[in-house]
């Protein structure tokens, strides 16, 4: 499986608290902005562990991350 959510939506269902922490201190800027490269693994991390073989976050202008899973195989004719 492939999970393709931007690092707002999955903050949103993973990490509420620190989202709507991000979003009360909301400025002309974009406040994901202030999600640390930490987080963003840990983020990354946890949706692989509930099952999905790849994830890639989307980053807005920061651009993406990708992280898999340490097995492929079950992608099929979609792994690299």
């Amino acid at each position: 499986d492939l999970f393709l959510p931007s690092v707002q939506e999955l903050l949103f269902m993973l990490g509420r608290e620190r989202f709507e922490k991000l979003a009360e201190q909301a400025s002309a800027e974009d406040p994901m902005q202030a999600v640390t490269v930490e987080e963003i693994i840990s983020l990354a991390r946890e949706a692989l562990s509930m099952g999905t073989k790849v994830v890639m976050l989307k980053l807005g202008t920061r651009g993406a991350y990708l992280r898999t899973g340490a097995s492929l195989s079950g992608l099929g004719r979609g792994a690299p």
